[in-house]
C-alpha cells in the first residue's frame, strides 16, 4: 500500500452491508491524502490527512488488490477506493471471499482514545519489528503458562498478546524448524527448544515478508503476484527433510501440520 502514500482518495464504493454503517465516515475521507500505511501485528493501519484512520484486519482470506481503473471489478470485492495524483490513478479493492476480514474507521479522537490504543498496545512483541531473544521468549512463556499450564506451543505462538504477527501457516512451519511437536505443552519446552524458537520465528516471518506473504489458494500480493508457496510442512504432502508423509489434525479450531519423525512428542 506504500505506493499510495501522498495520493488523494477521490472515490469509494462499499459493497459489503456490514460496512454500510461506516460509509458516512468513509465519505468524510473523500479528497483527503493518504499520509501513511503502517502495520501492527496483523493490523493494517491507514492514516489520512483529514484526521481519519482505517484499521483493517485481513483475517483468513482478505487481501488488497490493485486494479486498473478501466478493468472489471475483482470478484468478492467488499470495498473499492480510487486514489489519484497529478499523473496517475489507482484503484485498490479489498477482496475477501469468506467475509472474515474486519475494517474499522476512526476519527483522530477515537483512534487515540483508550479503546483503540488499548487494543493495539495489548498486542505482544511484533515478530517482524522487534528483536526475538531467548530471554524474552522464556519470560513470556513462563508468564503465559503460569495461568494456562496446559497451553500447547502452536496455539500459544498464534496468541497475538503473546507475540503478534504469527498465523496458522507460520506457526506450523516455526514448530517444524524448531524441531518441536506442535501439541507439546509450552510449559514443558526445554532450554534448547526455546533457543530453537528464537532462531525459527524470525527466519519464517522474514521469509514470508520478503516473498510477499503466503499463497495457498487465492492469496496474492496487491500487485497480483503470488507469495510463498513452498512451506516446510503446512499444506505439504511429504516432509522436506525425511520424506515422511506429513500429519495433520485439528488443533484449537485450526488445522495443524507436522512431521511425526522430525517433530516427535
Amino acid at each position: 500500500m506504500l505506493k499510495l502514500k501522498g495520493m488523494k482518495m477521490t472515490q469509494l464504493w462499499v459493497m459489503e452491508t456490514r460496512w454500510l454503517g461506516k460509509k458516512k465516515k468513509l465519505d468524510q475521507m473523500l479528497n483527503s491524502r493518504l499520509v501513511d500505511v503502517q502495520r501492527k501485528g496483523k493490523y493494517i493501519i491507514w492514516h489520512f490527512d483529514s484526521g481519519f484512520w482505517i484499521v483493517n484486519h485481513l483475517s483468513m482470506s482478505g487481501q488488497w488488490i490493485y486494479r486498473d481503473p478501466l478493468a472489471r471489478i475483482t470478484v468478492h470485492t467488499r470495498l473499492s477506493m480510487i486514489f489519484c495524483d497529478a499523473d496517475q490513478k489507482l484503484v485498490v479493492d479489498f477482496v475477501d471471499p469468506r467475509k472474515f476480514g474486519r475494517l474499522e474507521v476512526y476519527d483522530d479522537a477515537e483512534f487515540w482514545g483508550v479503546k483503540v490504543q488499548t487494543k493495539l498496545s495489548g498486542l505482544g512483541p511484533d515478530t517482524l519489528a522487534d528483536t526475538i531473544t531467548y530471554e524474552m521468549l522464556n519470560d513470556r512463556i513462563h508468564k503465559f503458562t503460569e495461568a494456562h499450564p496446559n497451553w500447547e506451543i502452536k496455539p500459544l505462538l498464534m496468541e497475538q498478546t503473546f507475540l503478534s504477527g504469527i498465523g496458522n501457516i507460520y506457526a506450523s512451519d516455526i514448530c517444524f524448524l524448531a524441531g518441536i511437536n506442535p501439541f507439546k505443552r509450552a510449559s514443558e519446552l526445554t532450554v534448547q527448544e526455546i533457543k530453537n524458537l528464537e532462531e525459527a520465528i524470525p527466519h519464517v516471518i522474514k521469509n514470508a515478508y520478503d516473498t510477499g506473504g503466503s499463497t495457498i489458494k487465492t492469496y496474492k500480493a496487491p500487485d497480483g503476484t503470488k507469495g510463498w508457496t513452498e512451506h516446510m510442512v503446512y499444506n505439504m504432502k511429504y516432509c522436506r527433510i525425511c520424506k515422511t508423509l506429513i500429519s495433520k489434525a485439528p488443533q484449537s479450531g485450526r488445522t495443524t501440520h507436522w512431521c511425526s519423525q522430525c517433530q516427535p512428542m
